[in-house]
C-alpha cells in the first residue's frame, strides 16, 4: 500500500472517529469549569479546560521541573477560572486537525482515535517549522557568491543584543548559518537580500 493510499485510509478512520464524538456517551467537559494539575515533586500548578469534547488523562508530566508528574487534583468553577485566567495561562485540551494527527507517533495516534484530546502547547509545538538547514545552506551561499571578491559586513539586532558578522565570505559562512539558524529575523533578512539580488541580476 503506497504512501497515499494509506493517508486516505487514515482520513477516512480520522473523519469517522470525529463524527461519532458528539453522539458518543461520555463526559463532556465543555463549560464546566477549570482542571488544576498539581506536580507531585516541585508543587508547580497548572490550568487545563475543555475545548472540545473527549478524553483527558488524569496525569501528565510536569511542564515546570520535567521530572515530576502533575496529579489532577480538583476542578474549579467557571467563574474561579476567568479569575484564574488573569494572572496564569489556561491550557486547552483540544482534538488535533488531520494534518496534526497525521504527524503524531502511534501511541498518540491510538489515544486521537478512541476519543482522546491533546493539549494546545503539544499541537503548537506540531506546528512549529523545522529549519531546513540544507536550504539556509544554499540561501547563504548564493547570497555570499554575489559578494565574491567585495568583503561584507553584516550587523543584526535582536532580542539578545546585536552582532556583528565581518570578513571574506567564506569566513562568515559558518557564523552567518548559525545565525540564521537561531535567529528567525536573521533567515528573513536573508531571504529579502537573496531576493533583491535575484532582482537586481533580472
Amino acid at each position: 500500500m503506497d504512501t497515499e493510499e494509506m493517508r486516505k485510509q487514515s482520513k477516512v478512520v480520522y473523519d469517522g472517529m470525529v463524527n461519532s464524538i458528539e453522539a458518543a456517551q461520555m463526559y463532556d467537559g465543555r463549560g464546566k469549569g477549570v482542571d488544576v494539575y498539581v506536580c507531585n515533586e516541585c508543587g508547580a500548578v497548572y490550568y487545563t479546560r475543555y475545548k472540545d469534547k473527549g478524553v483527558t488523562p488524569f496525569t501528565i508530566h510536569c511542564r515546570k521541573c520535567k521530572m515530576g508528574t502533575m496529579v489532577h487534583k480538583n476542578t474549579l468553577t467557571e467563574q474561579f477560572g476567568e479569575i484564574i485566567g488573569m494572572t496564569h495561562k489556561i491550557h486547552n485540551w483540544v482534538r488535533p486537525s488531520f494534518e496534526q494527527f497525521m504527524k503524531l507517533n502511534e501511541g498518540a495516534k491510538q489515544h486521537v482515535l478512541q476519543g482522546g484530546l491533546l493539549l494546545d502547547e503539544e499541537l503548537e509545538a506540531l506546528d512549529e517549522k523545522k529549519v531546513d538547514i540544507k536550504d539556509v545552506f544554499n540561501k547563504i551561499q548564493g547570497l555570499l557568491d554575489s559578494l565574491q571578491d567585495t568583503g561584507a559586513t553584516f550587523m543584526f539586532m535582536t532580542g539578545e543584543g546585536r552582532f556583528v558578522i565581518s570578513g571574506d565570505p567564506t569566513s562568515i559562512m559558518a557564523e552567518l548559518t548559525i545565525a540564521m539558524v537561531r535567529y528567525p529575523i536573521v533567515k528573513e533578512m536573508i531571504d529579502t537580500c537573496s531576493k533583491k539580488f535575484d532582482e537586481i541580476k533580472a
